[in-house]
């Protein structure tokens, strides 16, 4: 079974395997990929649907917090590029700003990346 694939158009400049799209510019991720990055306001569906699935925790409304952006941008990382991750196996800094488009601190990215640990090993 393939993974239904999402046609996107950047808002801000994005780093999707390896390669930088700059605004404007058109690219596809897998529909569970596509949804976080319109959540984070990177791009926006082509096709001009909604790419943000419903669940109970949204249920509320509001914007997700400045930790929840940052745990969702490491995801968005290459896993394989040296530029995206410090010697020690931390996300970079700067690679979370790029895909962020504001400044955070390394307290906050440290935070963010104990979460996303923690998430991404209970399955």
């Amino acid at each position: 079974m393939s993974e239904v694939m999402v046609a996107l158009i950047a808002l801000q400049t994005v780093k999707v395997g390896g390669q930088y799209v700059e605004p404007d510019g058109r690219f596809e991720l897998p529909e569970d990929e596509a949804a976080r990055v319109c959540g984070l306001g990177a791009a926006r569906r082509a096709d001009g649907a909604d790419a943000e699935p419903q669940s109970d925790d949204d249920a509320g409304g509001g914007e997700p917090s400045l930790e929840d952006e940052i745990v969702q941008a490491i995801g968005m990382l290459d896993p394989d590029s040296e530029d995206d991750w410090t010697q020690a196996g931390k996300p970079e800094v700067r690679a979370l700003e790029t895909v962020l488009s504001k400044d955070i601190t390394a307290q906050q990215r440290d935070q963010a990346w104990e979460r996303f640990q923690a998430e991404r090993d209970a399955g």
